[in-house]
């Protein structure tokens, strides 16, 4: 036996505790992240607004709340369809800049009211707030939408309790 056969068992045996080290460190990590993101989903799951995240125009996260707003039976409904698909026709062109201005130069746009088309072909009015964010060097657009059907409903009636008063 060589002493560079007996060194090089001696560095193997090492590296090998190394390893295990390093794996068991990198699985103590892999879990606590596990755990970090269960814990930021249930918070996300626990919102009464919908809350989504799109990349390119496509959805690829909608929360619980989401499901509901959009009526959608599962989350595979939703998941991989553009925006464009849950969006009233007469807002596409409006809906179309603010993506690309988030998108492509990660520009913030203030919050807009506009009307969704849900998955059983009803419309709903809602308020929606979106920003872009960076995630592994791609932008997405985090979105958040609430319904303002009762308020347009109210803001409704006031104009029209106001038109009678101004006609009497």
């Amino acid at each position: 036996i060589s002493v560079f056969s007996i060194a090089y068992a001696i560095f193997l045996r090492r590296r090998s505790r190394e390893s295990k080290t390093e794996i068991h460190e990198l699985s103590a990590k892999i879990e606590e992240l596990q755990d970090n993101v269960n814990r930021l989903r249930s918070t996300v799951d626990l919102s009464p607004d919908t809350i989504a995240v799109s990349r390119e125009g496509k959805l690829i996260f909608v929360n619980q709340a989401g499901l509901a707003l959009f009526r959608a039976e599962t989350i595979e409904e939703v998941l991989g369809k553009h925006i464009k698909d849950f969006i009233h026709y007469s807002y596409w062109d409006i809906v179309s800049q603010r993506i690309e201005s988030m998108s492509k130069y990660l520009k913030q746009v203030p919050p807009i009211d506009l009307t969704i088309k849900r998955m059983d072909g009803s419309y709903l009015d809602v308020s929606v707030a979106s920003t872009p964010v960076l995630y592994h060097s791609y932008p997405h657009v985090i979105t958040i939408m609430r319904d303002i059907s009762e308020r347009k409903r109210n803001e409704e009636i006031k104009s029209r309790l106001a038109s009678i008063v101004l006609s009497s």
